[in-house]
């Protein structure tokens, strides 16, 4: 998947588990990368999921839950929409860190932007 990607930016964020993550933190690149100030991250912690493309909500939601039972990192890649309309690529890796309970304790991820896949 490396040769396909074209790094325009990157974005780490953090959540709590169970899936769908709620966004904990989030870095402040964030709002350049989507162009939506930091404080709309911050007061609804599922702002994400709003701006996943509609086509790719389903499979993008569905993925973070399949890994938190699975206890296995995922690795998906998806369309966002952002404040100024425009439709990016994201390349969506994260894992949760486990503890003594059975789903885990938080996600570790990454969205970076890619070129649009080819496959």
């Amino acid at each position: 998947m490396a040769e396909r990607e074209a790094v325009i930016d990157y974005v780490y964020w953090y959540s709590d588990v169970p899936a769908p993550p709620a966004l904990r933190e989030l870095s402040v690149n964030a709002e350049q990368v989507f162009g939506y100030p930091m404080d709309a991250w911050n007061e609804d912690p599922y702002f994400w999921q709003r701006l996943l493309h509609p086509e790719d909500a389903e499979k993008a939601i569905a993925a973070t839950w399949r890994s938190t039972l699975d206890g296995v990192p995922y690795d998906i890649t998806y369309r966002m929409v952002t404040r100024d309309s425009r439709l990016i690529w994201i390349h969506d890796t994260a894992e949760v860190e486990r503890d003594d309970t059975e789903m885990g304790e938080l996600w570790r991820g990454t969205w970076t932007v890619i070129e649009e896949p080819s496959d």
